[in-house]
C-alpha cells in the first residue's frame, strides 16, 4: 500500500472533499469507492464512507479537513487491523 502526503494546501484539501463529495452523491447506499491508491474500501453507510480498515481511515484524515472527515466519514472501520 503507498503511503499519502500528508502535507498538503488547503486547496488540495478542498478539492478532496470536492471529489468524494461527488463519489458520495453518485453512490447508492451500500456502494462501495476502491481508493486504489491505498489498497481501501469505503462503503456508503447512511450519511457516511465507512472504511474498510483503520488504517484507510488514517489515509483519508491526511487529505481532508478534520470537519469534513467527522461529517463524511465513520472512524470505526468494518473490519479491525
Amino acid at each position: 500500500m503507498r503511503k499519502i502526503d500528508k502535507n498538503l494546501t488547503k486547496e488540495q484539501m478542498t478539492a478532496n472533499e470536492r471529489f468524494f463529495e461527488s463519489v458520495f452523491r453518485s453512490l447508492n447506499q451500500g456502494g462501495i469507492y476502491c481508493f486504489i491508491s491505498v489498497d481501501e474500501n469505503f462503503r456508503k453507510e447512511g450519511n457516511k464512507f465507512r472504511p474498510q480498515t483503520l488504517t484507510g481511515y488514517n489515509e483519508i484524515k491526511k487529505i481532508v479537513t478534520t470537519k469534513f472527515l467527522n461529517e463524511r466519514f465513520w472512524s470505526s472501520p468494518i473490519f479491525n487491523n
